[in-house]
């Protein structure tokens, strides 16, 4: 579906604000407001799944790391610590 919405200046820097800090384009920035909208009117609002609030926090996606991190941690931070600190 396509949108064509007029917004004062007051919103338009809102949304200006909104795409820079969180490097999305003007589409995703409009789905996201209209999932929390909904989510609020729906009372679901104030019943975040856990995801929904990393999500929310830009905790999802934010940084790289090794693909089999979650099984390996303990090793990679050995390894770290090894490097940073020598062997003990």
């Amino acid at each position: 579906m396509r949108i064509n919405a007029r917004l004062d200046d007051t919103h338009a820097r809102m949304l200006d604000y909104l795409k820079a800090k969180t490097q999305a384009g003007i589409s995703d920035v409009i789905k996201r407001a209209i999932e929390l909208y909904y989510a609020r009117e729906r009372g679901a609002g104030d019943e975040e799944t856990p995801f929904q609030i990393a999500e929310r926090l830009g905790l999802i996606g934010c940084m790289e790391a090794e693909p089999d991190l979650s099984v390996r941690y303990k090793e990679y931070l050995s390894e770290s610590l090894e490097r940073k600190h020598g062997h003990r």
